[in-house]
């Protein structure tokens, strides 16, 4: 596996002519979109970005490869 099986597609739910119905394909529509994108950018970009530090300091290629390598896996391991 390359990647975890949570997907999340959030919409402003701002539109000028009637909301499409991307629900229907698993989109969520919002009012107050500035919530998800903090999370995004504070939650997902921050945890990838100190993986992606760790894998340059050791040459390692990506984020999988991360995760697989003992010096890096363990440092994210609880006890």
């Amino acid at each position: 596996m390359t990647h975890e099986n949570f997907q999340q597609w959030v919409i402003e739910d701002d539109f000028c002519a009637g909301r499409p119905d991307w629900d229907k394909a698993g989109a969520n529509f919002s009012d107050n979109i500035k919530t998800y994108e903090f999370m995004k950018l504070r939650v997902l970009n921050a945890g990838h970005q100190i993986l992606a530090n760790a894998a340059e300091i050791l040459l390692v290629g990506t984020i999988s490869a991360c995760m697989a390598h003992p010096s890096i896996s363990t440092f994210f391991r609880k006890a």
